[in-house]
């Protein structure tokens, strides 16, 4: 994921000019842009993992005064169809691979490279977040927002470094993001057992053969008889 950005949304830089000029630019894009601050309800926030044979997704939409969406059901239905997964020269849907499990929330995922809405936080919020996972073979997959979904998608990796930023990439519908690559997984204890049970029944098998060639060689060997002497 290297081709993600690694940076939380920010501000937009501005232009070059006077120190009077920037203020009043600066004040002006403030107030301009202070009644429409970015939510998360503008987005399908993507939240993946990928593991070790494995990738886990949460899909995130905040229902909260949202123009299109205006009900859980409604949430279920855009949340499901949102997301396609391209492995193994195949385009599925992920609720086509594996069910999803959905739950209220009433709080963003504080990592979420969004912008905080300062302006909305007494309104109590309608979120609903879809949870999906499966197991993969190893090699390299993309994840694309659908181009029916009818929302921009921000699809972001969290960091395992504390402190680092999580990566992420805006996706507008149709979109696909760069490759993913998926570990191998590692060996289940299932298998270990496996292998220990072959073992061990092929040591036993070998010590039993090796018991009855030996006792077929003690037989083959026949005891000499004792030679009588008469003596006169």
């Amino acid at each position: 994921m290297s081709d993600f950005d690694p940076r939380a949304v920010g501000p937009v830089p501005t232009a070059r000019g006077s120190f009077r000029a920037i203020a009043a630019l600066v004040g002006f894009l403030i107030a301009l842009t202070a009644p429409a601050y970015p939510h998360a309800g503008e987005f399908i926030l993507a939240k993946f993992i990928q593991g070790k044979g494995s990738i886990r997704v949460e899909l995130t939409i905040d229902c909260t005064g949202h123009p299109l969406i205006r009900s859980e059901a409604e949430a279920h239905q855009a949340l499901s169809k949102s997301l396609i997964l391209h492995a193994g020269g195949r385009d599925r849907p992920l609720g086509e691979i594996a069910p999803f499990r959905y739950e209220r929330r009433t709080a963003i995922d504080p990592e979420t490279p969004i912008p905080k809405d300062t302006h909305d936080t007494d309104r109590p919020h309608q979120i609903v977040t879809a949870h999906w996972q499966t197991e993969l073979p190893a090699g390299t997959i993309t994840l694309q927002n659908a181009a029916d979904s009818g929302q921009s998608m921000i699809l972001w990796n969290p960091s395992d470094t504390p402190g680092e930023q999580p990566r992420w990439i805006m996706l507008v519908p149709g979109d696909t993001s760069p490759p993913i690559t998926i570990q191998p997984a590692p060996p289940s204890r299932v298998l270990h057992y496996t292998i220990a049970g072959i073992a061990a029944c092929a040591a036993a098998l070998a010590m039993i053969l090796r018991t009855r060639r030996l006792r077929a060689r003690a037989k083959s060997v026949s005891p000499q008889p004792f030679t009588t002497i008469d003596t006169p």
